[in-house]
């Protein structure tokens, strides 16, 4: 199986401000990118086949831990990184368990999530053997 489109950014967060500023960081960035308020919406349009990485906000319409749950469940390869406003280190073992690959609180180190998304995108760009991008969720991202 081979992943198929240029890698793109998931953004789901129901804080319009939020996407905003996020929408303007992934421009400048040069990434695509595609907004959701709600893991319903996500849910209808998102291939497991497409590459990218999913920016996740905990606490939005129709629970971003569960969806974090059912995405681990199911073996995605879609790397998460996990952004809230109401974090703790409780919040942030279970969705590291969980196969997230960075926990950042709002408001988050422009730079650190900077570096997340890059280091995710990259490694996508260059597949291993049978090509497929693998990310190791256990290996944290650098800072920037």
């Amino acid at each position: 199986m081979t992943m198929a489109g240029k890698p793109t950014v998931f953004v789901l967060d129901d804080d319009a401000a939020i996407q905003e500023a996020l929408s303007i960081l992934l421009q400048m960035m040069n990434l695509p990118a595609e907004f959701f308020s709600t893991v319903s919406e996500f849910r209808e349009v998102y291939d497991p086949s497409r590459p990218g990485c999913l920016l996740l906000d905990l606490r939005l319409p129709g629970d971003g831990f569960s969806l974090l749950k059912e995405l681990s469940d199911r073996n995605s390869q879609l790397p998460v990184i996990v952004i809230t406003g109401h974090g703790d280190t409780e919040t942030e073992d279970e969705v590291m368990k969980l196969g997230a690959i960075a926990f950042l609180e709002k408001p988050f180190d422009t730079r650190q999530l900077c570096g997340s998304i890059r280091q995710v995108m990259d490694r996508q760009r260059q597949p291993d053997l049978d090509g497929v991008a693998r990310i190791d969720r256990r290996e944290p991202p650098d800072g920037g």
